[in-house]
């Protein structure tokens, strides 16, 4: 009889802290530094160590590999700072100049209002913005360089106060986004790095900031930098951001890495909606789809009582037409497991597995004449499922206690919790 490997949490915090926490152990562990992706044992061939580079050497901080799209509004930033300070007098200043060196907690502001010396310690500001309760202040010339939002936001207001939602801006992210407007070129994208981007970019689509957003575009369109590893942990972010777009774009890299997630306690935290996007893809690197079947088994066994109303659309997103009909009986049949046989047991499901029968038979005697194949399966109403990627070798767990035990030797190879 199999047995289920994980414990519950008895912890009582909301499900998104408790896997921000969960990702951040795995991060902890390498999948911010894209450590090589090893072998379960001698058989997998997928050796080659994903490269490992610095946040410079892709663009990050580093003008000469990596072009800022703030760089058309130089001349009027530079403009706007002279004006600002000195009310027009001709004088070389720095962007920088704009803020007060004093340690003041509290600095008078042209608004005639007391703000925290928390964030900034600007001079002369014209906008306040608001964010969880603290204030503090701006130049609209600065900030009308790059976006109409302030404008808009304040138009029919009788104060020039701004209240951002955090859930949107934090007053991090802000102070990230002034500090990146107020940079050089060169040193302007030394304000956005790995554990800030997310964040940014999901306030920059909400602040209408254009340069910013192609600026971050360009950054997670680096495949040298988001791979694999470091993929899904921005895609994680994401998720809890509700940046679906950044979602998308890092579901296809995660490859090789799958069978380390399943592996870890993170998996079994996951939502539904994360599993079936993860089991949906086409890009997940697997052995067999067996390894997507078990994975899918390993998620619903961890918590069947809560978990067991959503068995049919988990299973839906595996592609049982992928297995070999022999396999697929042995899945309806499954000695080893009773656990399973009452999954597979469903009407539902044990629908889903006859189908991939009836598609795994016409695969094996018609598979090499496409023509034939196309006919056979519009027959019978169904459609071929797409291929997953494949790690090139010919493993294949044969049970779920198998597919248990090789996750082991993956968590203690990289240490993972």
């Amino acid at each position: 009889m199999c047995e289920l490997r994980d414990e519950k949490s008895s912890s009582n915090e909301s499900d998104k802290v408790k896997m921000s926490k969960e990702v951040k152990k795995f991060e902890n562990v390498g999948f911010i530094h894209e450590p090589t992706i090893t072998a379960i044992d001698e058989r997998s061939v997928d050796t080659t160590p994903v490269p490992s580079k610095e946040l410079t050497s892709v663009g990050f901080g580093n003008s000469e590999e990596f072009s800022d799209t703030s760089v058309e509004h130089e001349e009027e930033k530079k403009e706007v700072c002279v004006n600002v300070k000195s009310g027009g007098n001709n004088q070389t200043l720095n962007s920088l100049d704009l803020f007060n060196e004093n340690g003041d907690s509290q600095v008078k502001t042209g608004l005639d209002k007391l703000i925290p010396y928390h964030l900034f310690n600007c001079i002369n500001p014209d906008i306040l913005i608001r964010i969880n309760d603290v204030e503090f202040g701006v130049h609209r010339p600065l900030l009308k360089l790059y976006t109409s939002y302030f404008e808009d936001a304040i138009a029919d207001l009788d104060e020039c106060i701004v209240t951002l939602p955090e859930s949107k801006v934090s007053m991090e992210t802000f102070q990230a986004i002034y500090s990146w407007m107020l940079h050089e070129s060169e040193e302007a994208t030394k304000c956005i790095d790995r554990k800030n981007i997310a964040n940014i970019y999901v306030a920059a689509k909400y602040l209408n900031l254009e340069d910013l957003i192609k600026t971050c575009r360009i950054i997670l369109e680096s495949r040298d930098l988001f791979n694999e590893m470091t993929a899904f942990s921005l895609f994680m972010e994401a998720y809890n951001l509700g940046d679906r777009e950044t979602q998308g774009m890092m579901l296809p890299r995660i490859q090789s890495v799958f069978l380390h997630i399943v592996s870890s306690s993170l998996f079994v935290n996951l939502p539904v909606d994360i599993i079936l996007m993860l089991l949906s893809s086409d890009y997940i690197k697997v052995h067999s789809e067996l390894d997507v079947f078990y994975s899918a088994v390993k998620w619903l066994l961890f918590d069947w009582p809560a978990r067991g109303f959503n068995s049919s659309r988990v299973m839906q997103v595996v592609r049982f037409a992928l297995l070999r009909p022999s396999q697929l009986i042995d899945l309806k049949r499954c000695p080893d497991c009773p656990m399973i046989k009452m999954i597979t047991n469903a009407r539902d499901i044990l629908k889903l597995i006859d189908d991939g029968i009836a598609l795994s038979v016409k695969l094996e005697t018609h598979g090499s004449i496409p023509e034939l194949l196309n006919e056979e399966c519009n027959k019978l109403g169904l459609n071929l499922p797409s291929p997953r990627c494949w790690f090139e070798d010919s493993m294949i767990h044969q049970s779920y206690e198998e597919f248990l035990q090789s996750l082991e030797i993956i968590k203690k190879q990289h240490h993972y919790s």
